[in-house]
């Protein structure tokens, strides 16, 4: 099942100089293992390609 990353699920961002972070915080409890296997640093890459610029992303 496909879902927007927005209804189950917070995002903020931060950054200090050059690196700049990505947080998610789930609204609920169980969606917190699909959220750690389902957003891959090559998903998320593919994903900002067009807005970030020599990412590397862990």
């Amino acid at each position: 099942m496909r879902v927007r990353p927005h209804d189950i699920a917070h995002a903020r961002t931060g950054d200090k100089g050059d690196p700049s972070t990505l947080s998610v915080f789930p609204y609920r409890d169980e969606r917190y293992a699909g959220l750690v296997r389902e957003p891959t640093p090559e998903v998320l890459r593919r994903h900002l390609a067009d807005h970030v610029q020599g990412a590397v992303i862990h």
